[in-house]
């Protein structure tokens, strides 16, 4: 787990002076999921420089070049999980699908590092049933779960559960953006290009944050079925931040 510094971060303000608290999933106000953005920043913020002691803490390391050096081998790994598929639906990628999310990987991630954002304090499980929040305060829990990261990852696990939350109004769904806090490390447009790619790092990330894809037993598990799952959605994700960073390059 992430060193007993961290592991409490909010518990103590719940506790003293928060009033009733409550998982994020059964709150439908916006304010509050952006509360939690806004303390996430916070945390991550308060976490810059620390990256080797939150790391001999068992943080996982999900850094650059952890991640970079991740690609071949797994995707090596998924040609035979999809080559392993017994059935026909939903289709298993084929090698040259495989080959052009492994080029959209790479580039993804050579772009995400290329803005030289500080690595921070992450969560690979940050669904809101791990965020409890109060009228005064916000705390995460399940920090077996942490990481070293690009800040970006773990706000973007945040916005995806957002999108697909009970928020009042597919404008309240699509409106949490990073807070002001993490976005003041970039210039506006390169804030819309992190934006468009952090949705494929962020399910590679999720898919290498364990080794359950190097073991040789998961042939046999629901996790094959899970990772070619992950697999097929990077895939759609790489082609999605390919359309969406057009926009973005266009107006340079």
């Amino acid at each position: 787990m992430c060193p007993r510094s961290w592991t409490p971060l909010g518990l103590e303000r719940l506790a003293v002076g928060g009033g009733a608290c409550i998982e994020l999933d059964e709150i439908a106000d916006l304010s509050a999921w952006e509360r939690a953005a806004e303390t996430l920043a916070e945390l991550q913020i308060s976490s810059i420089g620390k990256c080797s002691e939150l790391i001999d803490g068992k943080c996982k390391d999900l850094r650059h070049a952890r991640l970079t050096e991740r690609i071949d081998p797994f995707l090596v790994r998924m040609e035979e999980f999809m080559a392993a598929q017994e059935k026909p639906s939903p289709a298993p990628l084929a090698r040259s699908e495989l080959a052009s999310l492994r080029e959209g990987l790479a580039e993804a991630c050579e772009l995400l590092e290329s803005f030289h954002l500080p690595d921070t304090l992450g969560h690979i499980d940050l669904n809101p049933g791990n965020i409890l929040v109060s009228a005064e305060s916000c705390a995460f829990l399940d920090w077996a779960e942490g990481c070293v990261s690009n800040p970006f990852l773990t706000f973007e696990y945040l916005r995806q559960h957002a999108e697909r939350s009970s928020l009042e109004g597919p404008a309240a769904r699509g409106s949490l953006l990073p807070t002001s806090s993490l976005a003041g490390f970039l210039l506006p447009e390169g804030l819309r290009r992190a934006m468009a790619i952090a949705p494929l790092v962020a399910v590679f990330a999720y898919a290498v944050a364990s080794d359950r894809w190097r073991s040789p037993e998961t042939y046999a598990t629901r996790s094959c079925v899970l990772l070619r799952s992950l697999t097929r959605r990077m895939y759609r994700e790489s082609i999605q931040a390919a359309e969406r960073s057009a926009p973005c390059l266009e107006s340079l």
